[in-house]
């Protein structure tokens, strides 16, 4: 790289010194006093015994910072380094080459005395791990932090827990977190449920309650709750915490006095109302539950709730620490990261009515940054796990949308003129620049799945940029898959970016858009850049109306073309 292609501010140098140390349980009250919060991607250019070339994405509500950093030295405890500031294009064209190399981590900086603690609560792959940083000016500083008593086990001198190691492998064993929790699939964790809940109507004759956590679209009501409750028809009732929400008003006031929340932290709701209704219905009073509406945002009236031998309580503060000891029974729902992404991006369009890229850019901004400080933790309050992930097969078909292709390699010498004479209309030509991401919680290439950006420009107009998740290959003939797609702007592209963070892959086209009886089909100049590998196709993609439809083979025949030789492959697997 030249030092022309990177635009930088003056290199800063210090030396690095620090302390790490283990976090087993990290409580959200601890969270709340956090004065700053980034979500962090960082990869590893080069990697040496004495030395490390890293890039990083720091994401805050300010922006984004994209840095170049290099550390030298053989005392892990204190390091030179050096760093510079990189613009957005660097950073990712240097991701592309490191992909497979990267740690992804939300960073809390909380305020301790003389020092500020730096909490790191690692995603993707190495979920669950928390790491506490503490840096100081001089050794003897370092050396006089008193860890606090909520401080695991110091690993400053531990190679496995550093980022560079990190990057290139699993989480270390020693660092499971709430390894004594018992996790089930969902079949199972269902009737290990079922059957405890059967134990405890037994053995007490005070209703019994049973709690329902877990994230954003982590199948809570549907998949758990409910099925609870079917079980025990009239001798149960679910209550949703979704009911305790203060309301749109209540909101507005608080903004008013500076206190900015959102509805996805537990401070929206009004907790102490639903332990207080908890604590009533377990000595067999009856409440008035609040009814609280999605249209309007506020709370509509009151409901009177009498007990039942069996109570559920479902939603996402479900084993909050306020509400944790009035259940008798804990589970939680785990869901990763991408499926928390595509159930609330399929659930809310339709539930709602929001517009999809509203929906992506709240949940990049809010929802999953409040999972991290608020829902991941209460997984520890748990008596067991369910784990319910995102199932692609199933629930990819939702989308409503499908898309039905099938694509023909031809010469490079097949131009404008010869497709014309075939009797197609040009409609017109456009350039594409596709960027292919995995999440950090699983391997799209293996589940069937693909996600992209794409940034689109013709001669008239700026650039475009549309979101397109693909669900995996239907039997067909052709190219079937599930698809949903829409208009997004640079904001929710950096955001998005933010939280998938591996780019896996990138396409270039020059495509040229036509159309005949009807059937709209293109002419592209296709170049594949992944992991610093590159090839080039042309190909002619058809897409059609129908698995009959059969008016491509016109196109074919004219251009000489056999239409047996079609291909289902997408460009990204080619």
């Amino acid at each position: 790289m030249s030092s022309r292609s990177v635009e930088t501010h003056e290199k800063l140098r210090h030396y690095e010194r620090e302390r790490k140390f283990l976090i087993d349980i990290l409580s959200p009250e601890l969270l709340s006093e956090a004065v700053h919060a980034a979500q962090i991607q960082q990869g590893y250019i080069t990697l040496s015994e004495n030395a490390e070339t890293r890039i990083r994405s720091t994401t805050t509500r300010e922006g984004a910072q994209y840095t170049l950093t290099t550390k030298s030295g053989n005392d892990v405890q204190q390091r030179q380094e050096d760093e510079v500031e990189i613009t957005k294009d660097i950073f990712d064209q240097l991701s592309s080459r490191v992909s497979h190399r990267f740690v992804s981590k939300i960073r809390y900086s909380i305020p301790y005395g003389k020092f500020t603690i730096e909490i790191d609560m690692y995603r993707g792959e190495h979920e669950g791990l928390i790491i506490a940083e503490v840096e100081a000016e001089s050794e003897a500083a370092l050396q006089s932090f008193v860890p606090p008593a909520w401080f695991g086990p110091e690993v400053t001198r531990n190679e496995n827990f550093r980022n560079r190691h990190l990057a290139l492998h699993p989480t270390p064993e020693t660092a499971t977190i709430f390894s004594d929790i018992p996790q089930y699939d969902l079949d199972e964790g269902l009737q290990v449920t079922l059957n405890q809940v059967v134990v405890l109507l037994e053995d007490s004759i005070e209703p019994v309650i049973v709690s329902v956590a877990g994230g954003s679209a982590s199948g809570k009501t549907s998949a758990v709750a409910s099925k609870i409750a079917e079980r025990h028809h009239d001798n149960a009732i679910v209550i949703s915490m979704d009911d305790y929400y203060r309301g749109a008003t209540y909101m507005n006031q608080q903004a008013t006095q500076g206190n900015r929340l959102n509805w996805d932290q537990p401070e929206a709701l009004d907790i102490g109302m639903l332990t207080d209704h908890l604590q009533a219905l377990k000595r067999g009073k009856t409440i008035q539950k609040p009814q609280y509406d999605f249209s309007t945002g506020e709370r509509v009236g009151y409901e009177p709730i009498e007990p039942k031998r069996l109570i559920i309580l479902e939603g996402l503060f479900a084993l909050h620490d306020d509400l944790k000891d009035a259940s008798d029974l804990r589970t939680f729902i785990d869901i990763g990261m991408h499926g928390r992404v595509l159930r609330r991006l399929i659930r809310d369009v339709k539930r709602t009515g929001q517009r999809p890229d509203d929906i992506l850019k709240y949940f990049a901004d809010v929802v999953e940054p409040m999972h991290d400080k608020y829902i991941a933790s209460t997984r520890q309050n748990a008596d067991l796990v369910i784990s319910n992930d995102f199932q692609p097969h199933v629930e990819s078909m939702r989308t409503g949308e499908q898309e039905l292709q099938i694509k023909y390699r031809i010469d490079q010498a097949v131009s404008s003129n010869h497709i014309r004479v075939t009797g197609a209309e040009l409609l017109g030509s456009t350039r594409q620049r596709d960027i292919y991401y995995n999440p950090h919680d699983r391997d799209l290439a293996q589940t069937g799945e693909s996600l992209r950006i794409r940034r689109e420009s013709t001669l008239q107009d700026e650039d475009g940029i549309l979101f397109t998740y693909k669900g995996p290959r239907q039997p067909s003939q052709f190219r079937r898959r599930a698809k949903l797609n829409f208009v997004i702007d640079e904001e929710i592209a950096s955001a998005f970016t933010a939280l998938y963070g591996r780019q896996i892959k990138r396409i270039d086209k020059a495509r040229t858009v036509y159309e005949y009886d009807g059937l709209i089909f293109s002419h592209d100049l296709v170049a594949i850049n992944e992991e610093g590998r590159q090839g080039h196709v042309v190909c002619l993609e058809f897409r059609l109306d129908d698995e009959e439809d059969t008016r491509h083979h016109h196109i074919l025949e004219q251009l000489g073309i056999n239409p047996e030789s079609g291909e289902t492959t997408p460009y990204a697997a080619m």
